[in-house]
């Protein structure tokens, strides 16, 4: 696993479950990032957006709303900030979805080699990324 891991600013969470999340508690904490874990989408939506806000992670399955309309929702908020939908087991219309809402990737449970993640979010670090804001989908397993 890929210790190093660096967004150079604040990581965002939204899932029930933070313990399925430790090859990147493990990363961001070698890193020294900030990571906060919200369970639901309305905890989320509640969360004063702030100017080094660097990526969202949300989990396909939210108790309260649903990921996606709170992925429309973000988008509106958190301008050219990368949103990540994870599930928790691949579906393939989960990932089409995510892909027609404008997710910058798409995920699946576990997380347990952080390199491919790492490489994706300096990729979306370049000047040229920051300008254009995020991309319009992408796959990648953990």
């Amino acid at each position: 696993m890929s210790k190093s891991f660096n967004t150079r600013g604040r990581i965002v969470v939204v899932d029930e479950d933070p313990a399925s999340y430790g090859p990147l508690l493990e990363a961001v904490a070698h890193a020294q990032q900030s990571l906060y874990f919200v369970p639901t989408g309305r905890a989320a939506l509640r969360l004063p957006r702030q100017s080094d806000d660097r990526l969202w992670i949300i989990n396909a399955e939210l108790p309260d709303i649903s990921a996606f309309a709170l992925l429309e929702m973000l988008q509106e908020r958190l301008h050219r900030v990368p949103v990540i939908v994870l599930g928790d087991c691949y579906r393939v219309e989960d990932e089409l979805r995510a892909c027609r809402s404008g997710a910058a990737l798409y995920l699946c449970k576990p997380l347990l080699d952080m390199t491919s993640l790492n490489a994706w979010v300096g990729e979306c670090q370049s000047a040229k990324a920051i300008k254009a804001g995020p991309g319009r989908g992408g796959t990648l397993w953990g």
